[in-house]
């Protein structure tokens, strides 16, 4: 009796290990079958444009600022670790309508790559050393004025020590916003 009740136990207890093997195995199963689904470069497509949707913003509207938001978005890659494969189709979405009209020219193999992307762009912006020199120019003119104008009242709260001089200075950066840059070229002429 006691040699039926241990043989009963022993194939029971190897029944219970065999079906732990079992579920193990299906498991292992399911979980390979899911990084292979993971894989699949449109479910990664849609986790990393989820991700990065909060961060990134459109395309600016002026040529001059494209270098500044390439550098910020590739920066955006590096952080997020965004495989190469997927840095083309992320950005078009925030290409603004001029440039997405733009690149319907380039060949589906040239709009996968990044790079070449990039390249494509900035090269028909036609931006040149011209346009720079006379956006920071115009950009002077405003710095200029309005630190000249602050430049009194820098002074006053020096000579008068006042400690929370942020209003003073929040209003100067408010004049920049409040006159128009023809209004701006009037008063500095």
């Amino acid at each position: 009796m006691q040699e039926k009740d241990l043989e009963l136990r022993r194939t029971e207890a190897a029944s219970t290990e065999q079906l732990k093997r079992q579920e193990l195995e299906v498991k292992r199963l399911e979980i390979t079958e899911q990084n292979k689904r993971e894989k699949q470069e449109v479910i990664q497509l849609k986790r990393y444009a989820d991700a990065l949707r909060g961060v990134l913003h459109p395309q600016p509207a002026d040529p001059c600022g494209l270098p500044l938001y390439f550098e910020n978005l590739e920066r955006m890659y590096k952080q997020f670790d965004v495989p190469a494969k997927l840095q083309a189709s992320l950005l078009i979405p925030y290409l603004n309508t001029s440039t997405q009209m733009m690149i319907t020219r380039l060949p589906a193999s040239d709009l996968e790559n990044y790079t070449k992307l990039k390249t494509f762009i900035l090269a028909q912006h036609k931006l040149s050393s011209k346009d720079y020199k006379q956006r920071f120019s115009h950009a002077m003119c405003h710095v200029l004025f309005v630190s000249h104008r602050l430049r009194p009242v820098r002074c006053g709260v020096e000579r008068d020590r006042i400690t929370d001089c942020y209003i003073f200075y929040r209003l100067g950066n408010m004049l920049l916003y409040i006159l128009s840059s023809f209004m701006l070229n009037l008063l500095i002429k």
